[in-house]
């Protein structure tokens, strides 16, 4: 809108430089007539034609026009720029939710696997072939392996919201 704006101040500062033409034209009628010694009433009309055209302004409309020009020209490249700048937006939200998405997956298998390790060394531990302190690694593992999924999923919620607001979703 603020282009469509400027460009019509290009226009006008463009049409100032043109020549202006005026016409006038009206009719009357009265008394005492077009000739001040006849009694009657008459009716008559007149028309004219006005031209003028500033030539010499020392620049001053080329200035403005050059000026709303330069401001049209501005304001597109700014915008231009503002859609670059939303598309990139864009364009990181996209990779990084699938990257915390990836994350998810990585982080579900470490639990998976946190889960299994845990499950050995508890069979392990019942048998007597581990110690009491890696039968609690493992656990502390799987907790540490749970809890760092719980914050990844957090995470693709946060880059979820965050790309739905870059789409302009509310």
């Amino acid at each position: 809108q603020q282009v469509e704006m400027a460009a019509a101040e290009e226009a006008i500062a463009g049409g100032a430089r043109l020549p202006r033409v005026g016409l006038t034209a009206s009719t009357h009628y009265g008394w005492p007539g077009f000739k001040g010694n006849e009694p009657d009433w008459d009716t008559w009309w007149q028309a004219g034609v006005n031209l003028s055209w500033n030539v010499f302004d020392m620049g001053r409309r080329g200035n403005e026009q050059k000026a709303a020009r330069t401001k049209k020209t501005r304001l597109e490249k700014d915008r231009e720029a503002i859609d670059r700048r939303v598309a990139l937006d864009r364009l990181n939200a996209r990779l990084t939710y699938e990257e915390v998405c990836r994350r998810r997956i990585i982080g579900e298998e470490k639990v998976l696997a946190a889960r299994e390790n845990y499950r050995t060394r508890e069979d392990n531990y019942r048998v007597g072939t581990v110690t009491g302190s890696d039968y609690l690694d493992a656990h502390t593992e799987l907790m540490t392996a749970e809890i760092d999924l719980s914050i990844t999923c957090a995470r693709v919620r946060i880059a979820w919201a965050d790309y739905m607001r870059a789409l302009g979703i509310e």
